[in-house]
């Protein structure tokens, strides 16, 4: 197949060049819904540890999930590689964090309209000690849209709507600090697509899941830059992020 269905941020959205049924764009759907939703839920924003009384955090979150699917051309496993960019900011409020994500996503062909954006709020539990690592507890809110522009033999928009609770514990060892984390994610996806040889015209899939998510990372701070690096299982994908912040 020499295209790929897709949300490539980085890239433009396509479709393949060759003809598609219906059976077989339900089936990329099901092999591809967990992957989007736990790539765009991906990441922690801003420093392991929660601010102290005050603080700020700005920085480039790239998160990178190798997507699985069944390749309607020739029924063998193929790999998508699914990144999604984001520039984020938290702010220390001193009785909770809270903290946003945001990606461009140029709109031109053959992207119609698209969205991507991310919310979150983290509250310590215990705090840090010689003995004891600091534990939060984050809450997320993620959103991304998108919409294909109609000229192609067949399209599909996707709407997928995240929410997450994750406790996270982490330790400063001089410039390390390691930390790792266990939630629970919630969402659903709602796609739209359209096969012009069927004729199907906007019909709708929907689907919703929640699976378990645990994270393990790191980061590294080289004084005025800040680079970490995490490793998420979200249900049966594996998806990895890289961070760096000042």
């Amino acid at each position: 197949m020499k295209k790929l269905l897709a949300f490539l941020v980085l890239l433009p959205l396509c479709g393949w060049s060759g003809t598609v049924t219906d059976s077989e764009i339900t089936k990329m759907i099901d092999d591809l819904e967990q992957g989007f939703a736990g790539a765009i839920s991906t990441g922690v924003l801003g420093p392991p540890r929660c601010f102290n009384k005050s603080g700020f955090s700005l920085g480039i979150l790239l998160p990178y999930s190798p997507l699985e699917y069944t390749d309607p051309d020739t029924d063998k496993p193929e790999e998508i590689p699914l990144i999604t960019p984001s520039v984020y900011a938290r702010i220390g409020l001193g009785i909770c964090d809270i903290g946003g994500k945001y990606c461009y996503i140029p709109e031109k062909e053959p992207v119609k309209s698209a969205s991507f954006f991310g919310l979150e709020a983290r509250k310590r539990l215990l705090k840090e000690n010689a003995l004891k690592p600091e534990i939060s507890v984050s809450l997320t809110y993620n959103s991304f849209e998108i919409e294909a522009e109609d000229k192609d033999e067949w399209k599909t928009d996707w709407k997928i709507k995240t929410k997450g609770v994750k406790l996270i514990a982490s330790k400063k060892f001089l410039m390390l600090s390691p930390y790792a984390g266990i939630g629970k994610d919630w969402y659903s996806a709602k796609i739209k697509y359209t096969i012009s040889d069927e004729p199907i015209s906007d019909k709708l899939a929907e689907r919703s899941d929640s699976p378990t998510r645990l994270l393990l990372g790191c980061e590294l701070n080289l004084l005025l830059l800040k680079l970490s690096a995490e490793i998420n299982k979200f249900g049966e994908e594996n998806i990895y992020s890289v961070s760096l912040r000042i």
